[in-house]
């Protein structure tokens, strides 16, 4: 523990983050900001001691306590705590970044400089620390350099984001963002398309709703749905809707609202998400092409496994040159009960599959020790492993589900409403890729399943604020991948 000092403190008084630990010694902990830990691979929220309570209001001090809390530690003391060193790297990044992408002239255009350097700031902090709690933002961010002449605290980006930032403005934003993207020479893309929804008890959200949630819980949830380019890595834009609306109507919106702004959708790339009859027919009556990641239980999938499964491991013909993957494709219906057909690709990656089969195993053996130990079969295991009644083994491995499931492994179909060859499309889909790890940043800006915002501006502000995120760590992603770096830890450094 810091060395105690020798005066008397008061307690801070936060909405959470300050605990008394009865049993130890009543210290006093102090819950940091969260940051990713490149080493365990999560985030943590790191707590420190700032002193030892005396009573439910005041503590003894420590030099941890001047440091978080320094105006609390002048009153006190009437002592200026030293200038610190401020940490300029992130600010830099985010500055540079925004500037030559045009993000800060629009920002400032739409919400006018001293919001714009505001929401900056907190782009950083979200964009640094993984974060989308407020709480957490000033004792994080009074070590950096700011956009800011000064350093706010949560109650301030409350309003910001709940009062001082319109939904007009918002869309406003959106509009001019589409319109430079087209202005840059993107007028006739592809866009990987992606969408979800999260559960909101908030009476404040006009648009929550009850609608196929999630989270298979019975409550109303608010959609969204984002477009990014996948070859720059841009978020061209975002929306959010009624928690009812279906996929495809969603969709519509999106390419809707970029048609009339200058860019126009020449084809989509999906995920499994967007896997069913009633999307693809609404792009099939638009006449826009797709590129899409079949579910594993299609009929679609299911036949090209059965007519070419066996006879692609290995298959020289089937190889794509400079890759680990094996493919061959045919004309064929997407589902059972629907007429839809286009051309499927069936891919074997071998580098995915052998390591798909050694978890597989790793996880039947770790059942059947557990077996032994009296506890049952899991659930996903149960077709593999039965119980047996007698005998010295307690259990049986049903040969033909063992194999089924093992040589199942690093086989998918991805559907494509033109014929083009598999090499090609295995690239258009893999471009994805970006999309797929900027929607994480985005849904994290949200706050991973449950909206927890009182108001649409709200949550639209938290969506762009997410969005420009995306954005700024795309760049930074593009580079380290250069230099052979980790974007995390770089981040972090």
């Amino acid at each position: 523990m810091a060395r105690i000092m020798d005066c008397k403190a008061p307690i801070p008084q936060l909405d959470r983050g300050i605990t008394i630990n009865r049993g130890d010694g009543n210290k006093v902990l102090y819950t940091i900001y969260p940051h990713y830990d490149s080493e365990r691979g999560y985030t943590t929220s790191p707590r420190v001691v700032i002193g030892r309570a005396i009573n439910s209001k005041e503590l003894i001090p420590n030099r941890n306590y001047r440091k978080y809390f320094p105006e609390l530690w002048k009153e006190v003391s009437d002592e200026d705590v030293p200038a610190v060193t401020k940490k300029a790297g992130l600010f830099a990044l985010v500055s540079t970044i925004t500037q030559r992408e045009g993000i800060r002239d629009i920002l400032e255009k739409t919400f006018g400089i001293s919001r714009t350097n505001a929401m900056l700031d907190y782009v950083t902090y979200s964009l640094g620390y993984h974060s989308n709690v407020a709480m957490n933002y000033k004792s994080t961010m009074q070590e950096h350099v700011l956009f800011s002449d000064k350093l706010h605290d949560d109650g301030y980006y409350s309003s910001l984001f709940t009062h001082d930032i319109t939904e007009t403005e918002i869309n406003m934003f959106r509009i001019r963002w589409a319109q430079h993207c087209a202005a840059q020479g993107m007028t006739s893309v592809y866009l990987a398309i992606d969408g979800s929804n999260d559960d909101c008890n908030s009476k404040g959200v006009e648009f929550a709703e009850k609608g196929a949630a999630k989270s298979h819980i019975n409550t109303d949830v608010v959609g969204f749905m984002y477009a990014v380019e996948p070859r720059s890595g841009k978020v061209v834009t975002f929306d959010t809707y009624r928690g009812g609306l279906v996929d495809s109507k969603a969709m519509l919106r999106i390419i809707t609202f970029l048609s009339e702004n200058s860019i126009s959708v020449r084809g989509v790339i999906i995920d499994r998400g967007f896997c069913d009859g009633k999307c693809l027919q609404f792009l099939r009556s638009r006449n826009i092409p797709y590129v899409l990641m079949m579910k594993d239980n299609t009929d679609g999938h299911k036949y090209m496994m059965a007519m070419h499964g066996d006879e692609l491991r290995w298959n020289s013909e089937a190889w794509i040159p400079g890759t680990f993957l094996f493919s061959t494709s045919e004309y064929a219906r997407l589902f059972k009960n629907s007429a839809i057909t286009a051309q499927l690709h069936l891919y074997y990656d071998f580098r995915n599959g052998d390591e798909r089969c050694e978890t597989l195993l790793g996880k039947i053996s770790k059942a059947i020790a557990k077996l032994n130990e009296g506890k049952g079969i899991p659930a996903e295991l149960s077709d593999i492993i039965t119980m047996r009644e007698d005998g010295p083994k307690k259990y049986d491995l049903q040969r033909e589900a063992f194999r089924n499931a093992l040589s199942s492994k690093g086989f998918y179909t991805i559907a494509s409403s033109e014929n083009t060859d598999g090499g090609t499309i295995h690239e258009m889909y893999s471009s994805r890729d970006s999309a797929e790890t900027e929607f994480m940043y985005v849904k994290g800006q949200l706050g991973y399943g449950t909206v927890r915002v009182q108001s649409n501006a709200c949550m639209l502000s938290r969506f762009l604020i997410g969005a420009i995120c995306a954005t700024v760590r795309e760049d930074v992603e593009n580079c380290c991948k250069k230099l052979g770096l980790k974007t995390n830890t770089m981040l972090n450094e």
